[in-house]
């Protein structure tokens, strides 16, 4: 008898076991295949617990049909939970999506019965995790909150899994770029987690999450707080027992915050600091290795070590592919840096770089050697910014070496990707960074647009440069009214925004409790996310409000020229990093002037506004002010207006950057010192004596807004506010400002006399009464005090007894007033925003829905400015338009019979500005 003989018997013996063991599931009946479920349970861990994942997959895939039998669907998540786990540990992907579309299809059932099952979490996080591996952001985003929404609704949710929650969500965001939402995540897990961190496990979460909220703040290009979390992180990583992959990120993190910030030796010897800790943790395959090579051969680059820094960047690219594949964020990162490398010595290898390296960073792209080819938004991307950041390379190399079509066909694909990225982000201060980024994208693409005598493309460049958060917050009311939706749930968005509003409120009245602060951040955050819920629901639910919302907007010269008067004239303005175009356009021309910017342009204007502010009687002063207000005419208007054949005399004028700023109606022509030396302000030929002007965001906002009905809902035809104050006080900047406005009452009055409608005087003037009619009214006039605050949602309208804040203004519902005149100092002022515009009172009004402002850029006498009101509604009552009415008032003015050089100065008259 041979080995053989006795082997063959046993082994028919544990075949046949086996069948008695593990016998079908059509044998089984409902209980035994509960055991059979709870027997491969402890097998698949007990070969986890061995290593063995061959093992582990066999009896959780096993374990499958006896779920299904039994209907078991939360085992049937736990099972497939496990083979994704293990799969994704042997870095075999193949069959996840199978095991995704199991999985699926037991969630629905579970969440029918037990929403909140703690089973489903799991589930949504570990298939979070698939589409990371897949990098479908927004797929993995979707999951990530589903398993939020779940935690946040058990009433016993686990706060350890609450803060991994929102940390995953916060580095999503990051993926997207989403700085300030990523930050806003990550602080909210911070807070969470600072009242636990007693074991390894929390300690090695609060340095992870130390180190996402460094990241964010370094991203957002404030080192100095980046810094400090930084710091927080590593101290805190000291505590722990082992160092972890982490502590080198911090360290690698770091390295490249002092590259960016100029100290490339600090930088080089914190890089190597994260090296020597991978080597030590035997993870020298890991992605953080490669990019460490790349930060110390980017050192070497800016250091003028140009063999070193090849030397290094080489090092990293090899990494990269051998490690990570050539389909990987990292390899597409290290061909950016080695086309940067090779730009200005050899263009045409830089070139190849740059196509190579979107290649690697574009799943579906392959296309490594024709340079006209770029991916498609539809294409899978491990990263948009870096998409982003390799694109606006290769576009501006292609522009340099004169290779405009191609150039132009990058520059194209650009805005696609910006406006996809934007519409992406939940932070309004991300949409805003996004923007400012864009400017010198768009300055680029401008030019080469021109530069092929692509006049049309170049103007649509200029306008999605423009007030993109304006247009999505007009677009999204259009939106609402077509479509229709249900009451209650718009109420509960609008309940949602008075609460913020109102946190935001005691945030920025309060005085420096920085406890109480970060308290109300929590609950603002809080609050906003629940709103934003509520939005992505309603987008979700209904198709055609997405649709409306998200619309592209398609503005044609054609359509423009259509909208113009004979004697109108539009000037575009786009105000670039080096060069300022002036688009204009009447009915039947269209011209493009470019112009060289320097400093001093913008000193002019800021020196003209401090001049006029300033309202000395002096010679100088006067001197001053004309040889300023005519420069700017002459660079700003003179050309593009001579340009026009015909008889022009209305000018719309879409400002861009510091232009924001400047009163056009204030400028003057034909200055001469010698001529007018002896003469005074009366004289000047101001260009308001030869133009009616009026102002808008964009022209996309302004046809935007022109689709926005009435609403229907009218109280009165004109609401009038006057607080007066009666002598009494309030702080503003830091100052007591004299409260009383005796003229404003007359004001008021006087125009109530011409509409017929509502007076609201004194105490009447309330905050209470404001809210209830303000949106409920066609023309809303307030004569009061306004105070611009540090921060945009600080700023306020006062009243008699309180004062309503931007933020409040934001959450007004039902602002279906067509025009708001603010009577009130500073109103159109306030932080400018590049590409969004100044973040103002006025600006509030229009984001609530008011299609017209009448606003004031400066402090003016409560009586010039009565005298200029009743004049401007006794001409609209005559009917003429918002524009006309108010020239003809500011003309009427400068023409009265006892004027005194004083008198006309531009400080009396030239505040109001009116955007439509």
């Amino acid at each position: 008898m041979n080995i053989r003989n006795i082997a063959t018997p046993l082994w028919m013996l544990f075949l046949f076991f086996l069948c008695f063991t593990y016998p079908t599931t059509q044998l089984y009946t409902q209980s035994e295949a509960e055991d059979c479920i709870d027997w491969y349970t402890r097998m698949g861990e007990e070969m986890f617990d061995k290593g063995r994942y061959d093992s582990v997959l066999y009896f959780f895939k096993k374990r499958l049909p006896y779920c299904k039998k039994n209907n078991n669907h939360k085992a049937a998540i736990n099972s497939t939970n496990w083979i994704t786990y293990i799969y994704d540990a042997m870095g075999v992907m193949d069959s996840l999506e199978f095991y995704q579309k199991v999985a699926e299809s037991h969630a629905e059932e579970l969440a029918k019965v037990e929403p909140y099952a703690e089973d489903l979490y799991k589930y949504n996080n570990t298939y979070a995790r698939f589409y990371e591996i897949k990098r479908e952001i927004s797929k993995k985003l979707e999951y990530l909150k589903k398993a939020q929404s779940i935690l946040k609704n058990q009433a016993d949710s686990n706060t350890s899994h609450l803060i991994i929650s929102y940390q995953n969500l916060a580095t999503a965001y990051e993926d997207v770029g989403d700085h300030y939402t990523a930050l806003e995540y990550a602080t909210y897990a911070n807070k969470l987690l600072q009242k636990h961190t007693e074991d390894e496990q929390e300690l090695s979460d609060a340095v992870s999450i130390l180190n996402t909220i460094g990241f964010q703040y370094m991203h957002l290009s404030n080192y100095d707080e980046a810094l400090r979390y930084y710091e927080k992180a590593i101290n805190l990583a000291e505590r722990l027992e082992e160092k972890n992959i982490t502590v080198a990120f911090i360290f690698a993190n770091l390295g490249y915050l002092y590259f960016e910030h100029g100290d490339y030796v600090r930088a080089i010897k914190l890089v190597r600091k994260a090296m020597r800790l991978l080597e030590a943790l035997d993870q020298k395959k890991h992605y953080v290795y490669a990019a460490c090579n790349r930060v110390l051969g980017q050192c070497a680059m800016k250091q003028g070590r140009k063999v070193a820094a090849l030397q290094f960047l080489s090092r990293a690219k090899e990494f990269g592919l051998k490690h990570q594949g050539f389909k990987s964020y990292i390899t597409g990162g290290n061909f950016k840096v080695l086309a940067d490398f090779y730009r200005e010595n050899n263009p045409d290898l830089a070139l190849d770089y740059y196509q190579k390296s979107l290649s690697a960073l574009v799943l579906e792209f392959n296309d490594t050697m024709d340079i006209s080819a770029n991916p498609i938004l539809t294409q899978t991307c491990y990263s948009k910014p870096r998409f982003l950041e390799i694109l606006e390379a290769k576009g501006s190399l292609l522009l340099e070496r004169g290779c405009h079509e191609n150039a132009l066909l990058c520059y194209r694909r650009l805005d696609e990707l910006m406006f996809d990225m934007r519409r992406s982000y939940q932070a309004e201060s991300s949409k805003f960074l996004l923007q400012e980024k864009a400017i010198p994208i768009y300055e680029k693409a401008i030019e080469v647009a021109l530069q092929l005598d692509e006049t049309e493309t170049a103007l649509r460049f200029a306008e999605r440069s423009k007030a993109v958060f304006l247009l999505e917050a007009t677009k999204d009311k259009n939106a609402r009214s077509f479509v229709g939706l249900p009451e209650e749930l718009l109420q509960q968005e609008e309940k949602y925004k008075m609460d913020i509003a109102y946190l935001q409120r005691e945030k920025y009245g309060q005085q420096s409790d920085s406890e109480n602060s970060a308290e109300l951040d929590a609950h603002i955050f809080l609050l906003s996310k629940q709103k934003q819920e509520l939005v992505e629901r309603l987008e979700k639910e209904f198709p055609r409000y997405y649709h409306f919302k998200y619309a592209d907007v398609e503005i044609s010269i054609d359509h423009l020229q259509e909208n113009l008067d004979n004697d109108e004239a539009m000037l575009h303005y786009f105000y670039g990093l080096e060069k300022l175009y002036v688009f204009g356009i009447t009915k039947k021309q269209v011209g493009v002037q470019e112009l060289e910017i320097n400093a001093a342009i913008e000193e002019k204007v800021y020196n003209l506004l401090e001049n006029i502010e300033a309202r000395e009687e002096s010679c100088d002063a006067f001197l001053e002010y004309g040889n300023m207000a005519s420069a700017l005419y002459d660079f700003l208007l003179k050309n593009s207006v001579a340009q026009f054949a015909g008889n022009i005399k209305k000018l719309r004028i879409i400002p861009d950057g510091v232009l924001r700023y400047l009163p056009f109606q204030v400028l003057v022509k034909n200055f001469d010192e010698e001529k007018f030396s002896t003469h005074g302000y009366d004289e000047l030929d101001y260009v308001v004596r030869d133009f009616s002007i009026s102002y808008s965001y964009s022209s996309s906002v302004r046809n935007a807004i022109r689709q926005v009905g009435d609403g229907g809902n009218f109280k009165v035809d004109f609401a009038g506010f006057a607080p007066v104050f009666d002598g009494k006080k309030i702080a503003s900047n830091g100052r007591d400002v004299p409260k009383k406005l005796l003229a404003s009452v007359k004001e008021v009055e006087s125009v109530n006399d011409l509409f017929g409608g509502k007076t609201f005087l004194r105490k009447e003037a309330s905050a209470a009464n404001f809210k209830r009619i303000a949106g409920r009214c066609k023309v809303l006039h307030l004569a009061t005090h306004a105070t611009l605050g540090e921060h945009t949602m600080s700023s306020k309208i006062h009243f008699y007894d309180d004062y309503i804040t931007v933020g409040e203004i934001y959450s007004l519902p039902e602002m279906n007033t067509r025009l708001a005149v603010l009577s009130a100092c500073r109103t159109a002022r306030g932080k400018l925003k590049r590409g969004e515009g100044i973040m103002s009172i006025a600006r509030a009004f229009g984001v609530a829905g008011c299609p017209a402002t009448l606003s004031c850029l400066w402090s003016v006498p409560d009586g010039e400015t009565s005298d200029l009101m009743v004049s401007f509604y006794e001409n609209l009552m005559r009917g003429k338009t918002h524009a006309a009415a108010l020239n003809v008032a500011q003309q009427n003015y400068l023409q009265k019979e006892v004027m005194t050089s004083m008198q006309a100065h531009p400080f009396r008259w030239g505040a109001f500005v009116l955007f439509e």
